[in-house]
């Protein structure tokens, strides 16, 4: 008897339905890394000297011949103000276009970064809108933002208005990549859910390598542009034929909506679809769970306001969120780091990017039988080390082995993307439907810290101490793997909906980390979470319908 949402899915299977949602964000996760890495190429660090002739040679405790013009006549120091460039490797950038050397050289980074910044807008808002609107919803604005505003931005002719445009793009990212990510996890069956999870990624990968290709291709940054926006707009028709999520619309008791969706799953998929009586059943159920939830969050003793945000407002929500907010802001920063860092590392910044882009393949597909096998927690863990000590060991590497640090990057590259991705996938699997998206959409906005600041860390302090950043990626890493020791796994949990049985659920105790579960997935009684329940042949207790009864 179907008595969980989880068992309709699995009735539904995987077929022509569910396959839909994942070539479509698929598609996303192809385009948006040749944006968010577009730093790389539109704006990177040139040999440039000044245009002007100096009157007078420039004093020995003056530096930054190329900046400044002497006048000894006047005992003045002017700034020079234009400047020939090396376009050797590229024709023209952003940096050459509006100048962006001497006292706006931080202007670079910052064209970088203020993508990162739109992230973390989009990230909050959508967030919020994405849990009560809707994800489709969310997709439709998102798409229409993104493509305006990539595509305009090719022929904008100030800087200030590039910056904006660019920033609104920002904005539109985490929209795409969040309710496109969950409309896909929100309509697969639990076996798999990790499998989607990573495998929906690949298509990153293989974005940042095409990345590499075209920028080697077109020199020029507006061309480069261009080529990159256009495909924005075949995603339009897409739209049309997709629906909401089916587990928005049944934390939202849209029952007919849901039912109607239902079927048109299991119409692709070719199976027998639900009925109106198993949609109500089990939305009397979330119902009952959702009354628990309230007076769960009634009863709570007066806190300070800022724990009355969903999620910080029970322990297990408070929990999740502050490791996950540390874990993203940390493994943003050392993936991105390490994305942009080819100046650092290599002199060919395109062959950088298309290696980059090629250990990512096996970062997402090793990692899924990882998950399966192993669990979410000792996966991602150990990522996080591997990279940490594959970054702090390049510090002793000396100058003349250049080869083996680009390795251990490479490494480093490898390891952390499998976890950026497990991450994302365990994340999904901690929240409940009901804030599923906002507790992502926290998540991703903390990553976009991290991501904000890496591109300083590269500009600012590879020339001065080369050894710096990967010292700081290195230790951040480990940082974060020691981190998710406080957390739970998720390892064949059905996924839950409410707050309410998230903090009824009696988490059992693992040894290792969390490899070694009882097989035990969430256990619930009458006592804590007012649902019905049910004794197995084996006598063990578990609700109704959970795979683990």
């Amino acid at each position: 008897m179907v008595e969980r949402f989880d068992d309709l899915l699995v009735r539904i299977g995987t077929g022509r339905w569910n396959l839909y949602y994942f070539f479509c964000m698929g598609f996303w996760y192809m385009i948006l890394p040749m944006h968010i890495l577009a730093g790389s190429f539109f704006s990177p660090n040139l040999d440039f000297e000044c245009e002007e002739t100096s009157p007078d040679p420039l004093p020995d405790d003056v530096t930054s011949p190329e900046c400044n013009l002497y006048n000894a006549t006047a005992n003045t120091i002017v700034p020079c103000t234009s400047w020939t460039y090396n376009n050797t490797v590229f024709h023209t950038t952003v940096t050459s276009d509006f100048d962006l050397v001497c006292d706006r050289a931080y202007l670079r980074a910052t064209f970088q970064s203020i993508y990162m910044f739109g992230n973390f807008f989009g990230a909050f808002f959508n967030g919020i809108a994405s849990d009560k609107y809707g994800r489709r919803k969310l997709l439709f604005v998102g798409t229409a933002t993104f493509m305006v505003s990539s595509i305009v931005a090719t022929w904008l002719p100030t800087f200030s208005t590039v910056f904006a445009a660019r920033f609104l793009a920002g904005t539109a990212h985490p929209v795409l990549l969040q309710s496109g990510f969950c409309l896909a996890m929100e309509v697969c069956e639990p076996r798999f859910r990790a499998a989607v999870g990573i495998l929906i990624c690949l298509p990153w990968a293989f974005g940042t390598m095409i990345w590499g290709g075209l920028g080697y291709l077109i020199r020029d940054w507006r061309w480069l542009q261009l080529t990159i926006a256009l495909p924005s707009l075949t995603f339009i028709p897409s739209l049309w034929f997709m629906d909401e999520s089916p587990r928005w619309l049944l934390v939202k008791k849209k029952k007919e909506e849901l039912l109607k969706i239902l079927q048109k799953g299991a119409k692709w998929n070719q199976v027998p679809a639900p009925t109106m009586e198993e949609v109500e059943r089990i939305i009397e159920a979330e119902t009952k769970l959702t009354e628990k939830e309230k007076t769960l969050n009634t009863s709570q003793a007066p806190r300070k306001r800022f724990l009355n945000f969903v999620l910080f407002r029970t322990p297990r929500t408070r929990r999740i969120t502050l490791v996950l907010f540390v874990n993203f802001c940390l493994v943003s920063m050392v993936y991105y780091g390490l994305s942009l860092s080819g100046g650092s590392y290599t002199n060919d910044p395109f062959l950088y990017m298309v290696f980059t882009g090629l250990m990512e393949v096996p970062g997402y597909s090793a990692t899924i039988p990882l998950l399966n096998r192993i669990g979410r927690k000792i996966p991602i863990i150990s990522g996080f080390l591997i990279c940490g000590l594959a970054l702090l060991t390049i510090i002793v590497i000396p100058e003349d082995l250049g080869l083996m640090a680009v390795t251990l990057a490479m490494l480093g590259k490898l390891a952390i993307t499998g976890v950026f991705q497990a991450l994302y996938v365990y994340s999904i699997e901690l929240y409940p439907t009901e804030i599923r998206i906002t507790g992502l959409g926290f998540s991703i906005m903390s990553s976009r810290f991290g991501s904000i600041i890496s591109p300083y860390i590269i500009q600012y302090l590879v020339p001065v101490f080369p050894w710096l950043p990967s010292f700081i990626f290195g230790v951040s890493s480990i940082i974060a793997g020691l981190l998710l020791l406080a957390l739970h796994d998720t390892r064949d949990m059905a996924l839950l909906d409410t707050v309410a049985e998230l903090e009824a659920a009696d988490i059992k105790k693992t040894r290792y980390f969390g490899i070694k579960s009882e097989k035990k997935k969430f256990q619930y009684t009458k006592a804590n979470t007012e649902a019905e329940v049910i004794s197995n042949p084996d006598g063990e207790i578990g609700l109704k319908g959970d795979p683990s009864s």
